[in-house]
C-alpha cells in the first residue's frame, strides 16, 4: 500500500486520538496485547495505524515485553517466562502482571520524558529499544521533533561517521538539517538516502515488508555466529542447529533440546568439526590414505578417504530419496561381474536366489588367518576381487552388477556378512564365496560410462567405484525411470547442519580449495536452481556440488582473531551475526550483595576505552555462579564467581593486555579503590638504588611492580568484587 506524506500524518493523528496518554494510564494487559486482535495497543503500534509511522513488524512479539499466546510456548528462550496464556521477558518480573506493570511503567516514563525533550533519560532506560523510540516518536512535540521514524540504529550507519553512535545523538545531528520537512517526510527522506548509501533498491514505502529491518529473517545456508569469549556462540550453534534441521521441532526445557541435538548427531544429520591451523582439505574434503593388509602387511592399499564436508554433501544429497532399512546412504557402490557381463546360467540362479557369488574358491574360507599356497599363487587382480568381496564389502552397500563394460543390468544391497559355501552354486562348483544381497532391480540395462567418468568399467570381477555415491546411482536410476524397490523420491529433502567451530582458525584457502565458490547459495544444487555448479574433486575424480539442503554454522571468537582479518572470500559468502556480552542475563540474583550484571557491565565498559569491544568478557563466565545463586545457594556461588576470576577472568586479562598489570588493574578498579586491601592486584615502588647501587645508568630511581594477590582471605572477601564497580563504597576487609 502505496501513502503519501499527508495519509502519514492522518494515521499519526488518528493513533493519538485513539491511544491518549490518559488511556494509556488505565491500560490493561488485555488492552495491551492478545492475539489477533486489533484493539490492542500492540496490534496498533505494529499492523494497525502505526505500521505507517516507520516499521517494527517481523521478529516475534517478545519486543513489547511482554505478550498473549497462541499456543503452548515453543523451547526454552533465553529471559523469557511464561505461564499457561502469557509470555514475557523474565527481567519485567516474576509473574504477568508483575511484569505488565514494569512494561506499561516504562511506556509512561519514555512518554513523559519525550514530552519533557530529555532523550538521554530515553537512551538509559532498561526497555526495549525499537519500542521505545517508536513510542517516542509518536508522543513527542511533533511542532518541534527530537525523534525520527527509524528505529534501528543499524540504519544510520551509512547517515553518520561518528563513533560510537547512540540513537539520542543521531536523531539530534540529523534533525539539524530537516529545514520545514514534517519528521515523517523527512525520516522517509533519509532511509532513501541510507538505502542508496548502502546500494541497495530503494523504497518509497520505508514501512513496507520488503524493506523492514524487523522482518523475519530466512535460515542463512551459511552464517557466522561471532563475539568475544563467554558470549555464548558455541551454546547458541545447539539451538540453531536443532531448528534448521528440524523446524517443526518443540521442547519446553534445555535437557529436551540437548537430547534431540544429540540424537540428530547420532544419526548424521548434525555434525561437528573445529577448524585449526594443521586443518586441511585431506581432512574436510577427500585425499589418499593407506593400509596395511592384515595377511600381508608388506602389502601397503591406497584408498581415498571422504572428509566431514563430502560425506555431509553426500548424506544431504542422498535425503532426497526415502531407502529402506537395509540401504546406508552413505555407504560403498560396487561393481561386480557374475561370471560374466552377458546373460549366463550362475548369475541367472544369483539374482533368483538373492546372491552374489564369485570363483577361486580353492583359496578356502578368507576368514581364517593364513592364506593357502593357492591363494598366494594368484595375480594381483584376483587377489584384489577377494580382498574387497570378504573383507570391504560392507552390508548397506550397493552392488551394480554389469551387463556389459559400460552398463549395468541389475542393482542390489548387500544384506548379509561374507561367507564359504563348499556346495557352491549349483552351476560354478568354485562359486563358493557368496554374501546375501536384496536385489533391487534387475533386467535393466542402464548406461553408467558418463556418471563413471566417461570410463569404462574394468576387468576385474569386484571392486570398489569411487567415483559414485549412493545418491548418485538414486539419481542416475531414476532419470533413466528406474525407481528401485524400497526407494521412493521425496518432495522436500531433509535438512543437515555441519557446525563449524573456530572457523577463522583454520586457513580457509587451504581446508575449502576449489569448494568455496561452490557453498554460495546461488551456486548449491537442488531444486530451481538454475546457476548451480558442480566441479570434479582432483583425488578421486568425482563430480561434486554442494546441496541446498546443507546449513553450515560457523563461530568465531573475535578475540582471537579481529573480523577484519577474516578471509575475505569467507566473508562474502557467509552471513554474521554477533553475539555481544549480556549483562541483563545475569541480572537480579546478587552473591553476597555483589550485583553480577554492575560487575559484568563496568569491566567491559574499561576494557572497550583500554583495548575494545572485541576483547570484553562474556556473560558465560558468570552463568555457574548466576545459577547457584538463583538456586538460593549463595556459598557455592560464591565458590563459582571466585573460580571464574581465579582461573579464567583474570588470565584472560593477563593475554588480553600482555601482562599489563598497570592495565589490568585498571579493568578491576583497583587504582579507584579507597581501601587497597582490596585490590585484586597490589603495586609496589621499588628502590633501584638499593638494589643496583648508585653506578648504574637509570634514568630514574624508583619503578613499580605488579603482584596478584595469594592470600585466600582476600579472594573470599565479597567487598572485594563490589569494590570493581563501586571503588568508594565498598567498604573494607
Amino acid at each position: 500500500m502505496s501513502i503519501n506524506n499527508q495519509e502519514r500524518q492522518q494515521f499519526l493523528e488518528q493513533f493519538i486520538l485513539e491511544w491518549p496518554v490518559e488511556r494509556i494510564e488505565s491500560l490493561t494487559l488485555e488492552e495491551y496485547t492478545s492475539v489477533d486482535d486489533p484493539n490492542t495497543f500492540a496490534y496498533w503500534i505494529e499492523f494497525g495505524a502505526g505500521r505507517y509511522l516507520g516499521s517494527i513488524k517481523g521478529g516475534d512479539a517478545s519486543k513489547f515485553g511482554i505478550y498473549k499466546r497462541k499456543a503452548e510456548p515453543k523451547g526454552v528462550r533465553k529471559f523469557i517466562d511464561s505461564d499457561d496464556v502469557y509470555s514475557w521477558k523474565r527481567k519485567y518480573g516474576s509473574s504477568a502482571n508483575e511484569a505488565f506493570s514494569t512494561v506499561k511503567s516504562r511506556v509512561l516514563k519514555v512518554i513523559q520524558a519525550v514530552k519533557n525533550g530529555d532523550l538521554a533519560k530515553i537512551e538509559s532506560l532498561d526497555f526495549e529499544q525499537v519500542l521505545k523510540w517508536k513510542l517516542a516518536f509518536i508522543y513527542q512535540d511533533h511542532s518541534d521533533p527530537l525523534v525520527l521514524p527509524i528505529y534501528k540504529l543499524k540504519k544510520f550507519n551509512a547517515l553518520l561517521n561518528d563513533r560510537p553512535l547512540t540513537h539520542s545523538y543521531a536523531y539530534t545531528k540529523l534533525l539539524q538539517t530537516r529545514g520545514n520537512k514534517t519528521p515523517l517526510e523527512y525520516g522517509m527522506e533519509l532511509w532513501r538516502k541510507a538505502d542508496e548509501i548502502e546500494g541497495q533498491v530503494s523504497s518509497d514505502q520505508f514501512d513496507s515488508d520488503d524493506n523492514n529491518l524487523y522482518s523475519e529473517q530466512i535460515v542463512s545456508l551459511n552464517q557466522i555466529l561471532f563475539g568475544p569469549p563467554g558470549t555464548g556462540k558455541t551454546y547458541s550453534t545447539i539451538e540453531a542447529a536443532v531448528t534448521t534441521v528440524e523446524p517443526e521441532f518443540e521442547w519446553s526445557t534445555r535437557k529436551q533440546l540437548k537430547d534431540r541435538y544429540n540424537q540428530l548427531v547420532k544419526d548424521k544429520r548434525i555434525r561437528f568439526v573445529t577448524f585449526h591451523q594443521s586443518y586441511g582439505y585431506e581432512d574436510f574434503v577427500e585425499g589418499l590414505s593407506a593400509l596395511s593388509d592384515e595377511q600381508n602387511p608388506e602389502l601397503i592399499r591406497y584408498f581415498i578417504k571422504k572428509g566431514i564436508f563430502r560425506e555431509m554433501c553426500e548424506d544431504a544429497h542422498a535425503s532426497r530419496y526415502t531407502v529402506g532399512n537395509e540401504i546406508n546412504k552413505a555407504g560403498q557402490v560396487w561393481k561386480l561381474s557374475i561370471e560374466s557381463a552377458q546373460k549366463n546360467s550362475a548369475k541367472d540362479y544369483c539374482l533368483s536366489h538373492g546372491l552374489a557369488a564369485i570363483g577361486w574358491g580353492n583359496t578356502g574360507d578368507l576368514t581364517g588367518d593364513e592364506a593357502n599356497s593357492y591363494h598366494q599363487s594368484l595375480g594381483k587382480n584376483a587377489k584384489n576381487t577377494l580382498y574387497y568381496f570378504s573383507q570391504q564389502m560392507q552390508v548397506g552397500d550397493l552392488v551394480l552388477c554389469i551387463d556389459s563394460k559400460t552398463s549395468v543390468g541389475a542393482v542390489g544391497v548387500v544384506t548379509g556378512d561374507y561367507r564359504y559355501v563348499e556346495s557352491a552354486v549349483p552351476t560354478r562348483s568354485d562359486f563358493r564365496h557368496q554374501r546375501n544381497i536384496t536385489w533391487l532391480a534387475t533386467d535393466i540395462s542402464v548406461e553408467f560410462k558418463v556418471l563413471n567418468g566417461n570410463t569404462s568399467f574394468n576387468l576385474s570381477t569386484c571392486y570398489p567405484l569411487s567415483r559414485l555415491t549412493v545418491s548418485d546411482v538414486l539419481d542416475h536410476l531414476n532419470s533413466n525411470g528406474v525407481v528401485l524397490k524400497q526407494t521412493q523420491v521425496q518432495q522436500q529433502a531433509q535438512n543437515y547442519v555441519l557446525i563449524i567451530d573456530e572457523i577463522n582458525r583454520g586457513n580457509i584457502s587451504k581446508i575449502f580449495g576449489e569448494l568455496i565458490t561452490l557453498i554460495e547459495p546461488s551456486k548449491r544444487s537442488g531444486q530451481n536452481q538454475t546457476e548451480a555448479l558442480q566441479v570434479t574433486l582432483p583425488c578421486s575424480q568425482m563430480p561434486f556440488s554442494v546441496p541446498d539442503n546443507l546449513y553450515l554454522i560457523g563461530t568465531m571468537n573475535t578475540a582471537d582473531r579481529s573480523l577484519a582479518l577474516m578471509d575475505t572470500a569467507l566473508r562474502r559468502r557467509f552471513d554474521f551475526k554477533e553475539l555481544m556480552p549480556e549483562p541483563s542475563e545475569i541480572e537480579g540474583y546478587p552473591i553476597f550483595g555483589i550485583d553480577l550484571k554492575s560487575l559484568l557491565t563496568i569491566m567491559n565498559e574499561r576494557i572497550s576505552a583500554l583495548y575494545d569491544r572485541e576483547h570484553t568478557l562474556g556473560h558465560a563466565f558468570f552463568i555457574p555462579a548466576y545459577e547457584a545463586a538463583k538456586d538460593e545457594d549463595q556459598e557455592r556461588a560464591f565458590e563459582l564467581l571466585i573460580s571464574a576470576f581465579k582461573n579464567k577472568i583474570i588470565p584472560l586479562l593477563q593475554e588480553y593486555f600482555f601482562d599489563d598489570w598497570q592495565k589490568i588493574r585498571l579493568v578491576l578498579g583497583d587504582n579507584q579503590k579507597v581501601n587497597q586491601q582490596l585490590a585484586f592486584v597490589l603495586s609496589n615502588e621499588v628502590d633501584l638504588g638499593r638494589l643496583f647501587g648508585s653506578n648504574t645508568d637509570f634514568d630514574i630511581d624508583t619503578c613499580t611492580t605488579y603482584q596478584l594477590q595469594t592470600e585466600e582471605k582476600f579472594w573470599g572477601q565479597p567487598a572485594a568484587y563490589i569494590a570493581i564497580y563501586d571503588p568508594q563504597n565498598a567498604g573494607t576487609i
